[in-house]
């Protein structure tokens, strides 16, 4: 996945039709070959493509090189049979000076979407088309989302007794995912991250120590997607729907936190080091508020529980800053991908202080950051501070004159005020949404062009 310097050469690079390569850093001291193992964390699911996985934020701020061989749904039994059953990734793990592994979440979340959903059907929670399915055997948190009726939960939760029986279930399903023998009642449950995910682990780290004695692994825990900003809560459920979204958090964060505790023991057993991103996500600040909805996509429009931006460069900015620690490589001033992505977030002046130390530590000398992205407003094409027919029509007269003279350009925001839908042109599809945006705000319409886009 081809990255780019910034919003604006981006647009400008996609206009003029040259392509643009990532900036890369002189190698620093001994990490010149990386290796990514995991899931669709470490992949990069999700991100746009003017924006940088932690993967490609690493190798340019270190100048080295990296394979990713992350997939998308993976669990942790999938990376120890990829691990010395394929030759390409075992001749990369060969090479590697540095190895990070983000594994787990699958097992966890498919085995606890499972479960969510027999339970739901079994309250007659589903959607109709769902109530006699049979539910998938590793669903993900979009089956849950798609399969589940809100209007039925919201109903069945109103009861008192029927809260009762989910809290129940609740702590049933994160005892057989989190406990370990040492509880009393281990017996009882299936205690899946100690029987199944953290053995998975320890095995792939040994096959990789077989094929590489000397390369440094991390180990990633993982966060808690379902923490949301308290305002988001108050605008986005009722009192018993939030009720049953509370016990959820509390759930999965007592399975996180046995997740986080067993990864770090498996770390320190096995010569690996840990990387706590559940802990840098969280960002928990003195008034007790928790930041994981910053680094991650839960409140988008389109729900989702991959990291964003902001959320790749916290992961990067760890394990950066944790390689400086034990002394494998010197931070430097960064002027690259890193200090690009930060200056990219709309809104990094609400970086969580938590985390913002760390970022800063890596990131250097502040006076050396990229430039700002060029000011504009979406739709506002000849800058009349309106957005009307005027703007389309500025767009199919430019559009024109560019695809005759190769010598005509854009201003830097005009490429970005008249890429109205986002595909990296500026062109008459733009136009006809401005003019469809105009019709609507004579009509009424009193939302955002952004809003518009989104909605239609």
């Amino acid at each position: 996945m081809k990255k780019i310097v910034s919003a604006i050469s981006a647009a400008a690079l996609t206009l003029s039709g040259i392509a643009a390569a990532v900036p890369t850093a002189q190698a620093a001291d001994s990490i010149e070959n990386i290796v990514l193992l995991g899931d669709s964390i470490t992949s990069g699911y999700g991100l746009a493509e003017s924006e940088y996985a932690y993967g490609e934020i690493l190798a340019d701020y270190l100048g080295a090189k990296v394979d990713n061989y992350a997939q998308p749904g993976a669990e942790s039994g999938d990376l120890k049979n990829l691990v010395s059953s394929n030759k390409e990734v075992d001749a990369s793990l060969k090479d590697a000076d540095l190895v990070v592994i983000s594994i787990g979440a699958n097992d966890m979340m498919h085995f606890a979407s499972n479960r969510l959903l027999t339970v739901a059907k079994g309250a007659g929670c589903l959607k109709d088309e769902y109530a006699d399915a049979v539910v998938p055997e590793d669903p993900t948190l979009s089956d849950v989302k798609n399969m589940i009726d809100k209007a039925k939960i919201k109903a069945f939760t109103s009861d008192l007794s029927n809260m009762i029986t989910v809290s129940t279930e609740l702590s049933k399903l994160s005892n057989d995912l989190g406990i370990t023998s040492a509880n009393k009642n281990a017996s009882r449950y299936k205690r899946v991250i100690e029987t199944e995910v953290i053995p998975n682990i320890t095995d792939t780290i040994s096959k990789i120590r077989e094929l590489n004695p000397d390369a440094e692994i991390m180990v990633e825990t993982v966060y808690n997607p379902i923490v949301f900003e308290p305002t988001y809560f108050e605008k986005t459920y009722d009192s018993s729907y939030r009720s049953l979204l509370d016990n959820l958090v509390v759930k999965f964060d007592s399975v996180l936190t046995s997740f986080s505790t067993q990864l770090s023991e498996c770390a320190a057993a096995n010569d690996a080091t840990l990387i706590d991103v559940y802990t840098t996500f969280d960002s928990l600040d003195l008034s007790g508020a928790r930041h994981t909805w910053y680094f991650d996509k839960m409140q988008d429009k389109n729900i989702d529980i991959h990291p964003n931006q902001a959320g790749n460069i916290a992961i990067a900015a760890d394990i950066l800053n944790t390689l400086s620690i034990e002394g494998k490589i010197k931070l430097h001033d960064d002027n690259g991908a890193l200090n690009t992505a930060y200056n990219s977030l709309p809104n990094k002046d609400s970086y969580p202080a938590g985390a913002l130390e760390t970022l800063k530590a890596v990131l250097g000398d502040p006076s050396k950051a990229a430039p700002a992205p060029a000011e504009y407003v979406l739709g506002d094409f000849n800058e009349d501070n309106m957005v009307d027919a005027n703007d389309a029509s500025g767009i199919l007269e430019a559009y024109a004159l560019l695809s005759t003279d190769s010598t005509k350009s854009l201003t830097d925001e005009q490429k970005l005020s008249g890429d109205v839908n986002k595909d990296k042109l500026v062109d008459s599809n733009d136009a006809s949404i401005i003019l469809s945006f105009y019709a609507a705000t004579s009509t009424g319409y009193s939302k955002s062009i952004e809003d518009f886009v989104k909605e239609n």
